[in-house]
């Protein structure tokens, strides 16, 4: 299924893009599933996108998003058997675990930020200079652990909003008993190209996603996940990743699933249960 140049891409880079992977009639009836909850909550009107105007606005969107990521079993329609086959092909046939939370629905809303970026957003995009994380640990015990699937629900494009992945980043620090998100960070600080990428003093940062950088000998580059509906990317779990702003007029819908190996994934939860909730926590700050 996958060519050697997408085995490839994926080895080198940790991503790799599959076009329409997902049907529209998969994927339709969940976007009108979610544009009919804006709809109803009065966040979608004739004239599009209908932004709250208050703090209890805000709070009924939250709320309207959290809605829709309950509703599992619409959202988990998406994991159809071809994504499943191509996450196997990608862990050479070993079984996988569709680990917590399932089909996690991702929502920025037009014109808008998910998080205060350096205390304040000016409106701008910029490549992030914040948030940038690890869903699991780094681990020589676990080994490569598998794929993250992203899959867009409406058309994403750049600047709209779309997760933002360190590619290449999957090669660092794989030789370590253990080492939490918030640590794979401290130590990669060592090393300009990070500190730059995580720091206030580069003005022009656009640079990240036109240029390959070096991080102790390792190549990587920032790259911007945009797609159409059913496009999917199955991302290394080991890559760093961060939010985007959305400078649309449309919302960023997306859904992401982890698909460990499933020894990885024991592998994993025993260590959680060893070193206490530092990592699942950072996870849950979902991009």
């Amino acid at each position: 299924m996958l060519t050697p140049n997408e085995h490839q891409t994926y080895t080198e880079w940790g991503l790799v893009q599959i076009k329409a992977l997902i049907p529209p009639q998969v994927v339709d009836p969940i976007r009108e599933l979610v544009m009919e909850r804006l709809r109803r909550r009065e966040f979608w009107g004739s004239e599009g996108w209908i932004a709250p105007t208050d703090a209890d606005g805000q709070k009924r969107l939250n709320t309207t998003i959290k809605e829709i990521s309950r509703n599992t079993k619409s959202l988990r329609s998406i994991l159809t058997d071809r994504v499943l086959d191509y996450a196997r092909e990608l862990v050479s046939g070993d079984e996988i675990e569709l680990s917590s939370p399932i089909a996690q629905f991702l929502f920025t809303a037009p014109r808008s930020y998910v998080m205060n970026h350096d205390g304040q957003w000016d409106g701008e995009w910029e490549v992030p200079r914040s948030i940038w994380h690890l869903d699991m640990p780094r681990s020589a015990a676990m080994g490569a652990p598998g794929p993250e699937m992203f899959t867009f629900v409406n058309k994403v494009e750049p600047k709209g909003g779309g997760t933002l992945v360190l590619a290449g980043s999957h090669h660092l620090l794989n030789d370590v008993e253990y080492l939490s998100s918030k640590n794979v960070k401290r130590r990669l600080k060592r090393h300009t190209y990070f500190r730059e990428l995580t720091g206030k003093g580069v003005d022009d940062r656009s640079r990240f996603l036109e240029e390959v950088g070096n991080i102790d000998n390792v190549p990587v580059k920032v790259v911007e996940l945009t797609g159409d509906p059913g496009d999917v990317y199955f991302v290394d779990l080991r890559l760093l990743h961060s939010l985007g702003a959305n400078t649309s007029d449309q919302p960023r819908m997306m859904i992401a699933q982890r698909m460990p190996k499933k020894e990885a994934f024991k592998t994993w939860m025993a260590m959680v249960g060893g070193k206490g909730r530092e990592v699942t926590q950072e996870s849950e700050g979902k991009f």
